[in-house]
């Protein structure tokens, strides 16, 4: 399962640069519009069979970027997490945009922008903190309480009893 859908895609980068990057170099890219609604499932019937075809092509390459990236992330995340993770972990982490940011690379293949390769290599140190430890998951259990005793408020610090709230 991916961490993000091609609905994240569109949300995080436009339609523009998803025809842009997904649509097979042989043909042009495909019309922004007519994408937006094929990922959204809106009404293509105002468009030719094979524009439609050629898109639904173009989200098929979308959610191969996205499960090849999560692949890739899992190879990280698993070794200090147990997978496949809690929907709620992953929503409430940076997964998703992290998971937008390497299948954007992938899509990119060999011509990825300055600004592409930035976000790739940001999310892999993301990823390396995970697999190292120094970063890590949001727990499952939404109730969780602080790890430490200790709030420091400018420069005077207060110890609470975290059990009575």
């Amino acid at each position: 399962m991916a961490y993000a859908t091609a609905e994240n895609m569109l949300d995080y980068f436009g339609s523009q640069e998803l025809s842009q990057l997904a649509t097979p170099r042989r043909y042009m890219p495909v019309d922004v519009e007519l994408l937006e609604l094929v990922i959204t499932g809106g009404d293509t019937s105002g468009y030719p069979a094979n524009d439609v075809a050629l898109a639904e092509k173009v989200v098929e390459i979308i959610e191969l970027a996205l499960e090849d990236a999560s692949l890739e992330m899992d190879s990280y995340i698993r070794i200090h997490n147990t997978l496949p993770l809690n929907i709620t972990v992953i929503y409430s982490s940076p997964l998703p945009r992290k998971n937008g940011d390497v299948a954007r690379w992938i899509l990119a293949k060999s011509h990825p922008s300055e600004e592409i390769t930035e976000r790739y290599e940001i999310a892999l140190k993301y990823l390396t903190g995970l697999s190292n430890g120094s970063v890590r998951l949001p727990s499952e259990d939404t109730t969780d309480q602080p790890s430490s005793t200790r709030v420091i408020v400018g420069h005077t610090e207060y110890s609470i009893d975290w059990s009575t709230y």
